[in-house]
């Protein structure tokens, strides 16, 4: 993908792919930063969405094994699992559609 077009048309699939626009942004999130650990309430600001949604969501892809979680201290840290099956292409996938910085 070249141009910011085929940009904005790869973020459209994704929103498709992945009906959870929470989801889409945490996967962002996660797979743009693979070695970043965070916790709920952090994520939550980070990506601008309520924490119940982000909760949701984090346990959802820690389910799937697509996060490992943590507790420490009184909090439960996510981080991308870079070991999962799938890692490599979703993150080629989230590199592809991100916007340029």
């Amino acid at each position: 993908m070249d141009s910011k077009t085929d940009q904005e048309e790869g973020r459209a699939v994704l929103k498709h792919l992945f009906t959870s626009r929470v989801r889409v942004k945490l996967l962002t999130l996660f797979l743009s930063h693979p070695e970043e650990a965070y916790y709920i309430r952090q994520t939550s600001r980070l990506i601008g969405e309520t924490y119940s949604s982000v909760y949701h969501e984090l346990r959802n892809l820690a389910a799937v094994g697509l996060l490992h979680s943590e507790p420490r201290g009184g909090a439960i840290f996510y981080q991308a699992n870079t070991e999962h099956c799938l890692f490599d292409d979703l993150r080629g996938i989230v590199q592809a559609t991100k916007p340029k910085e």
